[in-house]
């Protein structure tokens, strides 16, 4: 399995998401596929990351999680390296327990955890199967 992050499946606008206060999204990845329903984009991204046995990251809003919740769950069954960020206004707004039951990974990061993100997700690529990294 290849451990590098190939594809990037953005499904709400990139310039919308800020990552710290000043980093848009778009400067940090380059390469991404913008799909606007969120259910459609989480069986894309976990089609092609069954297809090409790679990793591949979901970026979406987190008010639209629960829409993943079916395909979390079969990409867990299917041991697939699926990966979905998270993005909230608040971290009040982080309810993703439900959740643990089909993932590998569930983990939030802070905005001050901006300078750990990288490493910690690559830390994670050996993990197989879905995670949520809750921004």
């Amino acid at each position: 399995m290849n451990n590098n992050i190939e594809k990037i499946l953005g499904i709400i606008s990139p310039k919308s998401i800020v990552i710290g206060d000043k980093l848009p999204i778009e400067d940090v990845i380059k390469n991404y596929h913008q799909i606007e329903d969120v259910r459609s984009a989480a069986f894309y991204a976990f089609g092609q990351s069954k297809i090409t046995n790679e990793n591949v990251v979901l970026i979406t809003d987190g008010d639209y999680l629960s829409n993943t919740y079916t395909v979390l769950t079969e990409a867990w069954f299917q041991k697939t390296n699926l990966i979905i960020l998270a993005i909230y206004k608040s971290i009040y707004d982080v309810k993703t327990n439900f959740l643990n039951r089909c993932t590998v990974q569930n983990m939030m990061l802070l905005e001050n955890d901006v300078d750990k993100f990288e490493k910690k997700i690559k830390q994670s690529l050996s993990i197989i199967g879905p995670k949520i990294y809750n921004i």
